[in-house]
């Protein structure tokens, strides 16, 4: 895909721009990462004259970085940074995946309620009363993070998402386990919080 056939700017500010990006993520740790406005504010300071890229013009500018410089960079949490370990890159390549496998169980869900199927409602609707495979690791992922949000302690979110979605415990419990894994919440003092 060429960069210049879909942004407002043209190949010259462009070129200045990836490297300006290059420059400023190269070396960069994930404590030190760079939201997508602040990496298109610092560009934007060092591209002479009126020349600007816009905030969304930097995700495809960051792609030219890996392409063109083989810059491992990689956008986690709040932020660009460079991946610079092994440990780093099978983290961001495990969160990928299960970026895609979400993906993959939404678009399965998507075409089931467009074709009419119906899936069993929650407890909470008064629906289904047993772990059924009709809830969906989404499902309860959503319903965690729901109540992670509060500052929830780990086995209250357990029981809650169990009672709302008439799950089993354990199930709950390995979504947990995943989503702190992945980095979507995080336990603290035996509380379930998101960053």
């Amino acid at each position: 895909m060429n960069t210049d056939d879909h942004t407002d700017a043209d190949a010259e500010t462009n070129a200045r721009a990836t490297v300006a990006i290059r420059n400023l993520l190269a070396g960069r740790d994930y404590d030190d990462r760079l939201t997508q406005s602040d990496l298109a504010t610092r560009v934007n300071e060092r591209l002479p004259g009126d020349a600007a890229v816009s905030t969304s013009t930097v995700r495809s500018l960051v792609r030219r970085v890996r392409a063109e410089y083989n810059l491992a960079v990689y956008s986690r949490g709040s932020g660009y940074y460079h991946i610079q370990s092994d440990d780093a890159l099978d983290d961001a390549l495990g969160r990928i995946d299960e970026a895609i496998a979400t993906k993959e169980e939404t678009k399965t869900e998507l075409a089931a309620a467009f074709d009419g199927a119906t899936r069993a409602p929650a407890v909470a609707d008064g629906g289904a009363t047993a772990d059924t495979d009709t809830v969906t690791a989404g499902d309860i992922r959503r319903e965690i993070g729901a109540v992670a949000d509060t500052g929830t302690e780990r086995e209250a979110v357990v029981d809650h998402v169990e009672r709302a979605l008439g799950v089993e415990a354990d199930r709950v419990r390995e979504e947990v386990d995943r989503m702190e894994t992945n980095g979507f919440v995080y336990v603290a003092d035996g509380e379930v919080r998101t960053p």
